[in-house]
């Protein structure tokens, strides 16, 4: 198995019952405390504007064989536990799933869940080219539905720096396909000539797609997490907020009782 077919491990598909659909994907925050760490899903904030359910379906091991099995749990009793990043501008959230862990543990289970952490993010010591093979990992909702669970691996290119500002933005630019329901999706850089290489980085979430109006000009939108979804005119140029944003959402979680 490639280090990307057991990155889709790292993510999964939500809906909220506002109608939104997206790609959320698990990180682990470390703390010094008796906590020790946090575990969370992170994904775009608009995902979780106004909804009050958050539908999270994940595959868990029974003994000798492999379910699908759904976990919901209410945003509202988790109001406490939703971090959005404070500017505005970064469409960043993240939800603490210690209730879905707890589930889990509590029942006996093994889940095929991969968490993400500080480890994969950029440091300031790292160097990207300015072309860098990237690859998406997100859940189209056109073609799946909540029980139907398979991530797509959409691989691609960066178009402008990783770690370079966008029109003065934490964003960068990825030439590949965007669907509907990839909001919130990981992007890694990867080794195109050997899959096998495990020196992976967590670069960027995507966010926004660029749409071609009638004069010809292209405009940011939002990646729809609406069904049905509107992808007129829509290019294969995206968006992607930096990852290294996670660290701000680390801080306001490390700062919480």
């Amino acid at each position: 198995m490639s280090i990307l077919q057991t990155l889709t491990n790292t993510t999964v598909r939500i809906q909220a019952n506002t109608g939104a659909v997206a790609t959320g994907f698990f990180y682990m925050f470390v703390t010094n405390d008796e906590r020790g760490f946090i575990p969370t899903l992170i994904t775009n904030r608009r995902a979780l504007v106004g909804a009050t359910e958050l539908e999270v379906a994940l595959q868990i091991k029974e003994p000798h064989e492999i379910e699908f099995e759904e976990v919901i749990f209410d945003l509202n009793k988790l109001a406490q536990n939703i971090v959005v990043h404070p500017d505005e501008s970064v469409d960043l959230a993240a939800v603490r799933i210690t209730p879905i862990i707890k589930y889990i543990e509590k029942n006996g289970l093994q889940s095929s869940i991969h968490f993400l952490d500080e480890g994969i993010l950029p440091t300031p010591e790292d160097t990207f080219n300015a072309m860098e093979d990237v690859a998406v990992i997100a859940y189209p909702n056109s073609v799946n539905e909540l029980g139907e669970h398979e991530a797509f691996i959409s691989c691609g290119m960066t178009t402008t720096g990783i770690d370079q500002s966008y029109r003065g933005a934490a964003k960068f630019l990825v030439n590949t396909t965007m669907y509907p329901g990839y909001a919130g999706g990981p992007v890694f850089t990867y080794d195109r000539e050997n899959l096998a290489n495990q020196d992976i980085c967590l670069v960027g979430i995507t966010s926004d797609v660029f749409r071609l109006t009638e004069a010809g000009l292209m405009e940011e939108h939002p990646i729809d997490t609406m069904i049905p979804a509107t992808t007129e005119n829509q290019s294969n140029m995206g968006i992607m907020i930096q990852a290294t944003k996670i660290r701000d959402l680390e801080t306001i979680f490390k700062n919480m009782l």
